[in-house]
């Protein structure tokens, strides 16, 4: 069994084709790590400018922005996963 440290994963952006393909990659990744946590999709303007990102898309895991403005392939957003799971 996995240790499970990854809560929350958020992907924020402005409902353009590379934010809900950021949103598909991100699920994918999740699904094949078998992270258990929901992965949501938002486009609330407050929510970005709560963040203080300049760019979207954005991914966000545990309530920190990872990647913001960029579309990561699906291995690197397993790699970011993986990477925040074996950090806690």
């Amino acid at each position: 069994m996995a240790h499970e440290s990854i809560l929350s994963i958020e992907v924020l952006g402005a409902g353009c084709p590379n934010c809900t393909a950021l949103f598909e990659r991100t699920k994918a990744a999740a699904a094949a790590l078998g992270i258990e946590a929901e992965v949501r999709y938002s486009t609330d303007i407050g929510r970005i400018a709560e963040l203080n990102v300049l760019r979207t898309p954005v991914i966000i895991v545990n309530g920190v922005p990872l990647v913001a403005g960029s579309l990561p392939d699906l291995n690197e957003i397993k790699a970011l996963l993986t990477n925040v799971r074996s950090a806690a």
